[in-house]
Order: C-alpha cells, then structure tokens, then sequence
C-alpha cells in the first residue's frame, strides 16, 4: 500500500477519533451584562470540563419592548463581540413558550468555529451553536415566571457569570430539548440564584441523577453570587439520559423544598441559571475502525 494511501486512512482515523470526543451543548440564562441597555452570554468553562471549547447559547424571559430573536438586548451597534465583552454562540436562544423558546436567530459562529468576521449574524445559517461554535440542531424550548440577575461580584469568563443570572417561578418551570440526536447523554442542571442562598430540584424523563443528588442547596454564606461550581450547590448531573421517540429531552424544576437553610423565608423559588447536554458516542466504534484499518494495512503486506 502506498504511503499516501497509509497517511490518508491514519488521517481519516485521527478525524473519527476527535469526533468521538464528548459533544457538548450549552444554554445559558442571560438577564445581566456590564454594557447598560445589554445582556452578556457567558463564555467559559462549565462543570463539564470541555477545554477549548467555550459557546453558550442564551435564553431569557423577553419581557422588553421589541424583544425576541435579533433583539439588541444581545448583539447589535451598540454592542459590537468579542471586544465588548459580547460573547459568541447563539444569543437568541429561547423564545415561544410563554415568550421562551428557541425556533430561530442566528449562530455567530461559522461552521468551522470561526467567528462571523462581517460581524452580521445574519450572514450565517439559523441555529444554535455546540461549545465549539459548529451548527447543532438542538433547539430548547423554557417556560418559567421571568428573569433574576446582576454583575456585582460576577466576572466573565469564569462560573460566578453563570451563576449570577437565573430563570425563576415560584411554581414549576418546562424545560425541553428539541431535535436531540439518538444516543446516551449527560445532562448538567445548573440551580443558584444571584444571592447564593436558594436552591433547586430537578427531574428529567429519562436517567438517573449522579449519586442520587438531583437538588441543589446554595451556600448562604453571603457570597454573592457563587464563585465555582460545587455539586449539589450550585449544579447536579444526570448519566443515562436519552430523547424520547420524538428526540425531546424534558426537564422539570422546582423549589427545593429543604431550601432555606440560615434564612428559611427565602424557600419557595426555583432558580435555573442553564444546561450542559453532553453525548459520548460509544469507544468501541473508533477502536473497531482502527483494527479494521490496521487489517487491511496486514493484508495489504502480505500481498
């Protein structure tokens, strides 16, 4: 076999290998941001270590005059990215369902992960984008009571920015995942309010939460907002999770009932600050197609 042909498959082995890696969709609920008149995504590192890879799509209640996917409550003139501190990804994620639900806007993101350099997000496809800025077809959909948030304290690019902005309600709020591809996935919940002394219970259709933990209970130790993530503080994690027939994922939130602790009349709220949606295709698919390579590279010698 030539070298060239050799080379090709190792490459072709090399690109099936990175794809294996976990791919990961991040939502974030954005009602803050340091530019006045703007909210900010955040843009950084969840508690699923995904290094280098850093896009998180927004959602938020869409209460202002004229809200809505392209809203300059995000992205337009007045607050130009990356040198705003904007961040990329999708900034229109969730809107429909009571004004929240993803069904358009634009990702800024190319699908080769390089920012738009016109700076037009309406010169690339519609969509949401993964963490590494490649088009995704996952849509969110949210339906909960309005938004809570503020900078005091939060820094972008690091986990106090996601956790300084939350959806609230004081009864039950709707998440669900459209369009999720077939396989088995992890699912980051995400439940702190801006004071760091609320907490969250969750539930999802399908899975099991890690080590049964599937609530949060805040510090409320007067830090404002929570400065990394800790489980079952500020986050929980569900193994096992997959779409159902019509490839929706749903998760449910409410106020976690033992919430309350050091300051009891602050119970009675769910707060949700985002999601990480995170599949692993099975290893044995990439170990299969290198032996398969690495046989016809025997044959192929002994011809």
């Amino acid at each position: 076999m030539k070298l060239s042909t050799v080379l090709k498959l190792l490459a072709f082995v090399g690109i099936v290998g990175a794809s294996a890696h976990a791919q990961v969709i991040n939502f974030q609920h954005a009602s803050q941001g340091t530019i006045p008149g703007y909210n900010q995504l955040y843009f950084g590192q969840g508690a699923y270590s995904d290094p280098g890879n850093n896009v998180w799509n927004g959602f938020s209640a869409g209460t202002y005059a004229g809200g809505g996917p392209g809203s300059t409550l995000f992205f337009g003139p007045g607050n130009p990215y990356p040198s705003s501190g904007g961040s990329p990804g999708n900034p229109y994620a969730a809107y429909g369902a009571n004004g929240h639900q993803t069904t358009s806007g634009h990702v800024l993101f190319g699908t080769g992960g390089t920012v738009d350099g016109a700076g037009n997000p309406t010169s690339v496809p519609a969509g949401n984008a993964t963490s590494s800025g490649f088009l995704s077809p996952i849509t969110l959909s949210a339906d909960f009571g309005g938004d809570n948030g503020a900078t005091g304290g939060a820094t972008l690019g690091t986990p106090s920015w996601l956790l300084s902005s939350a959806a609230i309600s004081s009864g039950l709020e709707t998440y669900t995942f459209h369009n999720v591809p077939a396989g088995t996935y992890m699912l980051y919940a995400y439940g702190a309010n801006y004071d760091n002394d609320r907490g969250t219970l969750f539930s999802v259709n399908t899975g099991a939460a890690h080590n049964g933990i599937n609530a949060t209970l805040n510090q409320a130790n007067g830090t404002r907002p929570g400065q990394s993530f800790i489980e079952g503080v500020n986050y929980v994690y569900f193994l096992n999770v997959t779409p159902d027939v019509n490839g929706d994922i749903v998760v449910h939130a409410v106020a976690n009932p033992a919430d309350g602790v050091g300051n009891p009349n602050l119970s009675g709220e769910a707060d949700v600050n985002g999601f990480q949606l995170v599949f692993v295709p099975e290893p044995g698919t990439v170990t299969l197609l290198g032996l398969g390579i690495a046989g016809m590279l025997v044959a192929r010698r002994r011809r």
